[in-house]
């Protein structure tokens, strides 16, 4: 599935809304087995709300492998030096 696709089935969701939507293409972005399981998890579930994707996707071993916080913060701090 395409990105634009992706973002539109995201969209299409119940309770969808913009954190989410974004939330879920930033999580999928460099890691395409993430989305192929996200897209595998909306297949199986299509009445999933957006808090049940986030709440699947928060119980994956690598939902906390991302170093995009701590990231941002050293170049804050950098920044502040």
């Amino acid at each position: 599935m395409d990105n634009k696709l992706f973002e539109k089935r995201l969209w299409n969701i119940q309770d969808s809304y913009i954190d989410f939507v974004h939330g879920m293409i930033d999580y999928v972005r460099f890691r395409p087995e993430r989305k192929i399981r996200l897209e595998n998890y909306m297949d199986k579930h299509p009445t999933a709300t957006a808090s049940d994707l986030v709440g699947y996707i928060s119980h994956l071993q690598d939902f906390y492998d991302d170093s995009t916080a701590t990231e941002s913060s050293r170049t804050r701090d950098q920044a502040l030096a």
